[in-house]
C-alpha cells in the first residue's frame, strides 16, 4: 500500500504567540464563550475593547504584547490580555507588565494552555509583572513559576456613610429573594441612617467637612502629570505617569459603564500648587469603589477628607478600595477602620529581587487604576 503524501495533513504544535490585529474576533469570541456574555452585542464589544486595549493603547511595547494560544488545529483557544507602564524603580526606567483577562476553552484548558500562556508572558523582557485580579488557580501557577503573593494588597478598607443602607444592599446581593423585603424596609434604613449620622459625633459616620486649606477642581491630565513627579518622589517603584496616558487611562475608565459613573477631583493648595487627586466608580448599589488616591505627605488626610465628603454628598453608603501601606494612618484618623479580605488576588513576579521587596515592603505606589481590575469585559454587554 502506497501513501499519498499529498493528501496527509501535516500535524501542528499548539502554539504560544503575539495577539495580531486578525486575532481580535476570534479572541471575542473566546471570551464570550468564557465568561458567558450571550448578549447579540457582546461580540461587537469585546472585539473593540481586545483593539483599543491590546493593539491600541498609548506606549503599546511590542515586545510585550498580549498573547493567544493555538490548539494543534491552528484555532485560537486562549487569550491572555498585557499592558505595558513605564515605571521609575529608584528614579531608573523598568517597564512593568500587567496581566488579565486570563481566558482558555475548557479543551485547551484540559492541556494546559493557561500554563503555557502564563509561563511565556512571565519569560517576557519586562522587569516587574503584575495582576491584581487573580483567583486561587491563578495563585497556584504564579507561585509555581517563581511570582509571590502581595498580601497587604489583597486586603481592602472600607467607610460605612449610610450603614443600614449599605446593609440592605449587602442582604439583597448575598440573597436576591430578600429584594422586596428590603425594598419594603427602604425608608426605615433612611431613617435608621438619618438617627445614626445626627446622634454620632462628626467623622464618626457623618464625615468631617473637607479641609478649607484646598481647593477642589475637576481632573486635568496635564496638571497631574506636571505634579506627578513631585508628588511620587517618595516611592521607590512609581509609575512614570505623563499627560497623555492619564488622559488614555481617564477615558478607558470612564467606559465601563456597568461601574457606575466615574467621579473625582484633584486638589490645590493656598499656594496653588497641586496636593494631590482621587477617583472612584460610585457603584450602581451606591458604594464608592476607590481606584486611585494620590496626595502629598502635607495634605494626606485632608485628601482622604475631601473624598469621603465627595462621596458622602453623592448619596453614597460606603467607600471601599485596596489598602495601601502609605494610606494606613490617614485612614485611621478618618476613621476608616474596616478591613476585609479582597475577593481577587494582587500577584507580583520580578526579576530583580529589590523590585518585589519593594512592592512587599510598601515602597511601591501600585493601585486600582494600575491593574486590571477596572477594566470592563465582564460588564453587562
Amino acid at each position: 500500500m502506497s501513501l499519498d503524501l499529498a493528501r496527509v495533513t501535516p500535524l501542528r504544535r499548539q502554539a504560544v504567540r503575539p495577539l495580531m490585529p486578525g486575532d481580535v474576533k476570534p479572541v471575542a469570541e473566546v471570551l464570550q464563550r468564557v465568561f458567558g456574555l450571550d448578549r447579540p452585542a457582546a461580540r461587537h464589544r469585546l472585539a473593540d475593547y481586545v483593539r483599543r486595549l491590546c493593539l491600541e493603547p498609548p506606549g503599546y511595547d511590542p515586545e510585550i504584547p498580549s498573547l493567544v494560544y493555538e490548539d494543534i488545529q491552528g484555532r485560537i483557544a486562549g487569550f491572555l490580555r498585557v499592558s505595558v507602564q513605564p515605571m521609575l524603580f529608584d528614579g531608573r526606567p523598568i517597564r512593568m507588565a500587567c496581566s488579565g483577562p486570563f481566558a482558555t476553552l475548557p479543551d485547551a484548558r484540559a492541556k494546559g494552555a493557561g500554563v503555557f500562556l502564563l509561563r511565556h508572558f512571565l519569560a517576557g523582557p519586562q522587569d516587574l509583572s503584575i495582576t491584581d485580579g487573580a483567583n486561587g488557580q491563578g495563585r497556584y501557577l504564579w507561585e509555581q513559576l517563581g511570582g509571590h503573593t502581595v498580601q497587604l494588597h489583597c486586603l481592602g478598607w472600607i467607610r460605612l456613610l449610610r450603614p443600614a443602607a449599605f446593609a440592605a444592599a449587602y442582604a439583597v446581593r448575598k440573597r436576591a429573594g430578600l429584594g422586596p423585603l428590603v425594598t419594603v424596609c427602604r425608608p426605615l434604613s433612611i431613617l435608621l441612617d438619618g438617627a445614626a449620622r445626627g446622634l454620632s459625633a462628626r467623622g464618626v459616620i457623618r464625615p468631617a467637612p473637607p479641609s478649607p486649606a484646598l481647593t477642589e477642581e475637576d481632573l486635568a491630565p496635564e496638571a497631574m502629570a506636571a505634579a506627578w513627579p513631585q508628588l511620587s518622589a517618595r516611592w521607590r517603584l512609581r509609575p512614570d505617569y505623563d499627560k497623555s496616558y492619564l488622559a488614555w487611562l481617564l477615558d478607558e475608565m470612564s467606559r465601563v459603564s456597568s461601574r457606575g459613573p466615574l467621579l473625582g477631583r484633584q486638589l490645590r493648595d493656598a499656594n496653588g500648587k497641586l496636593s494631590g487627586w482621587y477617583f472612584y466608580y460610585l457603584s450602581p448599589r451606591r458604594v464608592a469603589d476607590v481606584m486611585q488616591i494620590v496626595a502629598n505627605e502635607t495634605h494626606e488626610e485632608a485628601v482622604l477628607a475631601s473624598l469621603v465628603a465627595d462621596a458622602d454628598r453623592r448619596g453614597a453608603t460606603a467607600l471601599q478600595g485596596r489598602l495601601e501601606a502609605w494610606l494606613i494612618d490617614p485612614l485611621h484618623r478618618n476613621r476608616s477602620r474596616g478591613y476585609y479580605r479582597a475577593p481577587t488576588l494582587a500577584l507580583v513576579h520580578a526579576r530583580r529581587s529589590e523590585v518585589a521587596a519593594a512592592v512587599h515592603a510598601g515602597q511601591a505606589f501600585l493601585t486600582r487604576a494600575d491593574g486590571e481590575w477596572w477594566t470592563g469585559f465582564r460588564e453587562p454587554l
